[in-house]
C-alpha cells in the first residue's frame, strides 16, 4: 500500500495525514477524528455548513436521493425505495452513477436534454419538461467535465414548481460558479474523491448540506443506522457508506494542494488554447474554449476535468489551410512537446494526417449497426456539423448516419 501510495501526487504532510503509527490502530476507523477534520475542511472549502465523509462519490448521490425522496414522500416501507412511484428529472449527459440512485430508490428517470454552452442540463428543456410532467419534485443534475452547468436558471425553474435538487458536483469540487463554489447550490449535494478527480483518496465522497439534521440522517444511514444505544438497534435500513480514516487522511493532505491542481489545470487549459489555431487548422473545435469560455465570467474557475474536441475531420483542413501550412503548425507544437495520433479508419484522412506529420494509432470505429458496417471520422463529421448547426442530437441520427455511409461506398 505504501509503495502504491509513495507514487501519488501528495505531498510529506499528507504521507504524514495518511500513516496509522504504532501505537494506536484506531487511526484505522472510521470513527477516527481524521475523518471528522477532513468533514470540516471540506465544507468550509465547499461554502457549505455539514459534510458527511463517506465511501465514495456514488454512495454520497444515493443517500443525498434517499434523503430527497423520504422529504418529499415520507418514509418507504423496507421492500420498497423512496421514490417508488415517482418521476425523477435528471441529466442526459453525465456518467452512470448520477443516475443510479434513482434507479434504487425504485424512481422513474426521465432525461432533460443537453444545452451546448456547458453540455449539462438545459433549463429551457427543463421547463418544458415541467410542463409535460407538472407533478415531479425532484431534480438531479450533473456538473460535466469540472463546467458548472447554468445551475441559477435551473434553481429558479425548480423553487417556481417546488423541487428539491440533488447536485452532482463529483466533476467539479473546486469549480466556482458566480463566485460560489459547485456543491453548495442544490437542496443536497454530492462530490467524489474517485481516482480520477482532482482530489482524490483512490476512492471517497461526500454529502453537503446546509442542515444538521439531514446531515446526522445521512451520517445515521451511512453506519447502518444504529440507533444511540448501548445495545445494537437498528430501526431504519442503514448501509455501510461511512469513509475509512486511512481515505480521510489522504484526502486531508491533499485538500493543501487542491488550489495548485486547479492552477495545473487551468496551465493544461492554456496550452490547449495556444494550440487552437492548428486544431481549428485540422478542422477541430475545443468545446470549453469556444463555447464555455462565452458563458462563464472571467473570474469563474471551470476545474477542467475533461477537455473536449470536436473535428469535422481532417479532410476538412484542406479547405482552410495548405498542407504545408498544417504540417508547419504541428512541427512547432511537436517541439513543446504536443503528441499528436490520428485515430480515425477513413484511408482518404489516414493519408491526410499522414502529410501532415501525424501518426495513425490503430483504426478507431466510431459508428456500428447490427451487421457491424462502421463509419469513422468522415461519418461522424455529419453529427458535429448537425450539431453546430442546431446545437442538439437527435436519437435516430447514428442509424440514418450509418445508412447514408453504406449508400455513399455502395457496399458493406
Amino acid at each position: 500500500l505504501m509503495d502504491i501510495l509513495k507514487n501519488e501526487n501528495k505531498g510529506e504532510e499528507e504521507e504524514d495525514e495518511m500513516l496509522p503509527n504504532e501505537d494506536s490502530n484506531a487511526k484505522l476507523s472510521s470513527k477516527a477524528m481524521t475523518v471528522n477534520e477532513v468533514e470540516k475542511i471540506v465544507a468550509e472549502y465547499a461554502g457549505v455548513k455539514y459534510a458527511v465523509a463517506l465511501s465514495c462519490g456514488t454512495a454520497s448521490l444515493h443517500l443525498a436521493t434517499k434523503l430527497a425522496g423520504e422529504k418529499l414522500y415520507g418514509q418507504a416501507k423496507p421492500n420498497c425505495g423512496t421514490l417508488q412511484g415517482h418521476k425523477v428529472f435528471c441529466s442526459d449527459m453525465t456518467f452512470d452513477a448520477t443516475i443510479n440512485p434513482v434507479a434504487y430508490e425504485d424512481g422513474e428517470a426521465i432525461f432533460i436534454d443537453t444545452e451546448p454552452d456547458t453540455w449539462n442540463m438545459c433549463p429551457d428543456a427543463l421547463e418544458r419538461a415541467f410542463e409535460m410532467y407538472p407533478d415531479v419534485k425532484l431534480v438531479v443534475v450533473a456538473h460535466l467535465y469540472g463546467i458548472p452547468g447554468k445551475i441559477d436558471a435551473i434553481r429558479r425553474i425548480c423553487d417556481r414548481h417546488g423541487a428539491l435538487i440533488v447536485e452532482d458536483a463529483a466533476e467539479s469540487f473546486g469549480a466556482t460558479y458566480k463566485g460560489k463554489e459547485t456543491g453548495c447550490f442544490g437542496d443536497y449535494s454530492a462530490i467524489s474523491f474517485n481516482g480520477n478527480k482532482i482530489i482524490t483518496g483512490s476512492a471517497g465522497g461526500m454529502f453537503l448540506t446546509n442542515s444538521r439534521d439531514d446531515a446526522d440522517k445521512v451520517r445515521k444511514w451511512s453506519t447502518q443506522s444504529r440507533e444511540a444505544a448501548p445495545w445494537y438497534q437498528h430501526e431504519e435500513i442503514g448501509y455501510n457508506y461511512r469513509m475509512s480514516n486511512i481515505i480521510a487522511g489522504v484526502i486531508r493532505g491533499q485538500m493543501n494542494y487542491l488550489d495548485e491542481h486547479i492552477a495545473q489545470k487551468k496551465a493544461i487549459y492554456m496550452r490547449y488554447k495556444e494550440c487552437t489555431a492548428l486544431i481549428d487548422a485540422m478542422g477541430g473545435a475545443i468545446h470549453h474554449i469556444r463555447n464555455v469560455h462565452k458563458y462563464i465570467r472571467e473570474e469563474d474557475v471551470p476545474e477542467h476535468t475533461i477537455f473536449v474536441i470536436i473535428t469535422d475531420g481532417l479532410e476538412n483542413a484542406s479547405k482552410r489551410y495548405s498542407s504545408g501550412q498544417v504540417k508547419q503548425m504541428v512541427s512547432e507544437q511537436q517541439e513543446k512537446g504536443w503528441e499528436f495520433l490520428f485515430l480515425g479508419a477513413n484511408i482518404d484522412a489516414v493519408e491526410t494526417a499522414r502529410s501532415y506529420g501525424i501518426r495513425r494509432e490503430n483504426a478507431t470505429d466510431y459508428v456500428c449497426d447490427e451487421e457491424g458496417v462502421s463509419g469513422n471520422f468522415s461519418v461522424l463529421s455529419k453529427t458535429v456539423s448537425e450539431y453546430r448547426k442546431t446545437g442538439s442530437i437527435q436519437e435516430d441520427w447514428n442509424m440514418e448516419i450509418v445508412k447514408d455511409y453504406k449508400k455513399r461506398k455502395g457496399s458493406k
